[in-house]
C-alpha cells in the first residue's frame, strides 16, 4: 500500500471522527470561552478613498482567524477535535498527531480582547479625521454551549472632518522662511479630508526639504501638530505645525561641507597604506591607486565647496549639506560597478557643534574585476533549421581606472533540419 493511499485513509478517518467526536470544548482550560469567530456592522460606511482605507484598517484590527473553522472560513473544528483528542499524549503517533495538526492552543475570548480590539479600531477612525465615530463590541455567548461565544462590532463612522487653514508656528526665521517657500509642494491642503497618514508623510517631507538646506541633524519626529476644531466652523479643523519641546540645537542650523576624506580598501579589504591629495580631497589607498584621483573628485563633485575658511561661503548654498547630492552621488558611483559597496558619513569637525561644518568620510571597496555570464538558448532558421545555442559573455570593470567597461561576447549554435 503507496504511502498516498495511506495518507488519504488517514484523512477520512479523521474527517469522519469529526462528526463523532467528543465536545469540541471538553478540555478547555478552566474560566476560558472558546472563541468562535466576529461579524463586523458599519454604519454609514464612507464611500470616499480616504473612508474605504480607514474601514480596511479597522476590518483589520478587528478581524482574528477562530480555531473552529478550517482554513479560516469552513465552519469545521477540525483543529479543536486534534486538539481535545491528542492534547494528552506525549510521546507516539498521538503526539505526532496533535504537532501536525493542533500544536496552537484554541482561540479564547480572553486572548482576543476584544475591548482593546475595539478600541483600537475606535482610533483608527480618529486617525483618518471621524473624530465622532467609535466602535463598540458586543459579546455573544453560544446557545447551544456557553463555552462557545462570538463577538459582533459595530462601527459608527459618523462625519468627517476636513482641513481648513495650515500654519507653521515657533520655528526661527530661516527655517521658517524654507518652509513657507516650501509650501506649494505640502501634502496638506484647505479641503482635504483630515488624515494622519498625510500629516506623517508632510513631516517628511519638511524634514527633507530642511535636510536639502543644510540642517543635517534634522529628522520628521522633530515636528508635531497641534489641532484646533473650535476656531473655525464645523466639520473644520485648523491645524499647526510646530517643532517639537527640546528640540535639538543641531537640528536648528544648516550644515556645511568641509573637507573630505576617501579611504579605498584593498581587494581583499587591506587597510589602506598609501595616500595623496588631489585638489580638496584626501585619497588613501593600498599598494596601487586602482582608479584616476580626477574620476573620484568627478564622482564626488555634487558635494564641491568653497574654503572653510571662506567669507563669502555663507553668501552661497551650493557647499551645504544635501541630502539630495548625498543619494546622487551614492546612485551614480553604484552605476560604475566599480566598487562592491560605498559608506558615506558626515562628521562633525567640532563635537561641541560650536561649528557649521561637517566632514565627508567615504569608504568602499572595490568589486571583482572580473565577471562572466553563460546562456543558454533555442535557435531557429527561416530554413526549418533549429537547435541549441549558448552565449558566453566575459566583462571586465574599472579598465581604465575611471569606471570603463570592456566586454566580450562569444555566441555559438548547432542546427539540424
Amino acid at each position: 500500500m503507496n504511502r498516498r493511499y495511506i495518507h488519504s485513509i488517514l484523512f477520512a478517518l479523521l474527517l469522519g471522527s469529526l462528526f463523532t467526536a467528543c465536545h469540541v470544548t471538553k478540555h478547555l482550560p478552566e474560566g476560558e470561552i472558546l472563541y468562535t469567530g466576529n461579524k463586523t456592522t458599519i454604519n454609514d460606511p464612507a464611500n470616499t478613498q480616504t473612508g474605504v482605507t480607514a474601514i480596511d484598517e479597522i476590518n483589520a484590527a478587528l478581524d482574528k482567524t477562530p480555531s473552529t473553522k478550517m482554513f479560516g472560513i469552513l465552519p469545521i473544528p477540525f483543529k479543536m477535535w486534534a486538539y481535545n483528542n491528542f492534547v494528552r499524549y506525549e510521546k507516539g503517533f498521538g503526539k505526532w498527531m496533535f504537532n501536525r495538526f493542533a500544536a496552537n492552543p484554541p482561540v479564547f475570548i480572553s486572548a482576543v480582547n476584544p475591548d482593546l480590539r475595539a478600541k483600537v479600531a475606535t482610533n483608527i477612525l480618529h486617525d483618518y479625521g471621524y473624530f465622532n465615530g467609535s466602535v463598540s463590541q458586543q459579546t455573544t455567548v453560544s446557545a447551544k454551549d456557553s463555552l462557545q461565544a462570538g463577538v459582533r462590532y459595530t462601527v459608527d463612522m459618523r462625519t468627517p472632518y476636513y482641513i481648513d487653514t495650515v500654519y507653521y508656528e515657533r520655528f526661527t526665521r530661516q527655517t521658517l522662511d524654507i518652509m513657507e517657500r516650501g509650501r506649494r509642494r505640502s501634502l496638506l491642503l484647505p479641503g482635504q479630508q483630515f488624515n494622519v497618514t498625510n500629516l506623517d508623510s508632510e513631516r517628511s517631507r519638511i524634514s527633507t526639504l530642511l535636510r536639502n538646506r543644510g540642517y543635517y541633524y534634522f529628522r520628521p519626529e522633530y515636528l508635531t501638530y497641534l489641532a484646533d476644531t473650535t476656531l473655525v466652523s464645523g466639520g473644520h479643523v485648523s491645524l499647526k505645525m510646530i517643532p517639537v519641546a527640546g528640540l535639538p540645537a543641531a537640528a536648528q542650523r544648516p550644515y556645511y561641507v568641509g573637507d573630505t576624506k576617501v579611504i579605498l580598501l584593498g581587494k581583499n579589504n587591506e587597510m589602506p597604506n598609501d595616500s595623496l591629495r588631489y585638489k580638496d580631497i584626501d585619497i588613501y589607498y593600498h599598494d596601487k591607486l586602482q582608479v584616476r584621483p580626477n574620476m573620484l573628485y568627478r564622482w564626488l563633485q555634487y558635494q564641491s565647496f568653497m574654503s572653510a575658511n571662506s567669507a563669502r561661503r555663507s553668501e552661497l548654498t551650493t557647499g551645504l549639506y544635501s541630502e539630495y547630492r548625498q543619494k546622487r552621488i551614492q546612485e551614480r558611483i553604484a552605476q560604475l560597478g566599480v566598487f562592491r559597496y560605498i559608506d558615506m558619513q558626515y562628521v562633525a569637525r567640532d563635537t561641541t557643534l560650536t561649528s557649521d561644518t561637517l566632514d565627508l568620510r567615504v569608504q568602499a571597496s572595490f568589486d571583482k574585476p572580473y565577471n562572466a555570464q553563460l546562456e543558454l538558448n533555442v535557435t531557429s532558421k527561416s530554413i526549418d533549421q533549429a537547435g541549441p545555442g549558448a552565449a558566453f559573455t566575459l566583462g571586465k570593470n574599472n579598465v581604465f581606472g575611471g569606471g570603463e567597461t570592456w566586454n566580450v561576447k562569444l555566441k555559438g549554435s548547432y542546427e539540424w533540419q
